[in-house]
C-alpha cells in the first residue's frame, strides 16, 4: 500500500514533500519558541504555545511555504492542500485535523517545558 501511495508523486515531488514537512515541523518546533523572529514564525509559536491549531490557509500563505510549493509549478490552492496532507502524513511533530483545515502539534507543549526553554535561552 505504501508503494502505491508514493506512485502518484515523482521522485522530485517526494523530495519537495519532505522539504515541506521539515519546514512546517520547524515552525512548530520547541527550538523555535521565545526568540526574536519574523512575524510568520511568531504567529506559529504563539498559537502552538497556547495549544491552538493553526489554519492551513495561514500556513499556505507563508513565504517559505509558497517558495516550496513553487517548486511544484503553478500555485493552486486545492492541489497544494492535497500535497500538504500527503507531506504531513509521516510527520512525528505535527498532524492535520480530520477535516484538513487545521495543523497542530501531535504532542502539545507543556507549560513546564516552555518555562524551561525560556530559562535556558540566551537572546543575543
Amino acid at each position: 500500500a505504501a508503494a502505491s501511495a508514493h506512485a502518484e508523486y515523482s521522485a522530485e515531488e517526494l523530495k519537495i514533500a519532505d522539504c515541506l514537512r521539515k519546514q512546517i515541523e520547524f515552525y512548530f518546533g520547541e527550538s523555535n519558541l521565545h526568540k526574536d523572529k519574523p512575524s510568520e514564525i511568531c504567529l506559529i509559536s504563539q498559537l502552538a504555545e497556547s495549544i491552538q491549531p493553526v489554519p492551513v490557509a495561514t500556513i499556505l500563505n507563508f513565504n517559505r511555504v509558497k517558495a516550496i510549493f513553487n517548486q511544484l509549478g503553478e500555485w493552486e490552492q486545492v492541489p497544494n492542500l492535497k500535497f500538504l496532507v500527503y507531506a504531513l502524513k509521516s510527520s512525528k511533530v505535527v498532524k492535520m485535523t480530520k477535516d484538513n483545515t487545521l495543523i497542530k502539534r501531535r504532542i502539545p507543549f507543556k507549560i513546564t517545558s516552555l518555562t524551561k526553554i525560556e530559562q535556558n535561552t540566551i537572546v543575543i
